[in-house]
């Protein structure tokens, strides 16, 4: 990815993660290097399940602190969604997002 136009790309974590601030990487270095990761970075459908019953946690953790009517994650063209546009700047979802990492 650095090789190719992304010089900020993480390095994985110990457990093999990669944790991403910020934007997400995409593109053309994207492109370039998918074939590098398992599966051609095709998730499964086990994995798929297992981040949208994640995301569905973290919703209805973020609920719980201050935004009632957080929206349940979707899962559209098989990328998961959560959230809604413009909310991630709100103080209040800030402060309820520190308190519901998972």
């Amino acid at each position: 990815m650095r090789s190719h136009g992304e010089p900020s790309f993480p390095d994985p974590d110990s457990h093999g993660v990669f944790t991403f601030r910020g934007k997400p990487f995409a593109g053309s270095a994207y492109k370039a290097c998918q074939h590098l990761l398992p599966n051609g970075g095709q998730t499964t459908m086990a994995q798929q399940q297992k981040a949208l019953t994640q995301a569905l946690k973290f919703a209805l953790c973020v609920r719980s602190h201050g935004l009632p009517n957080f929206p349940d994650p979707t899962v559209q063209n098989g990328d998961i969604i959560v959230g809604s546009p413009g909310l991630s700047h709100s103080p209040q979802f800030q402060s309820a997002q520190r308190a519901c990492r998972i």
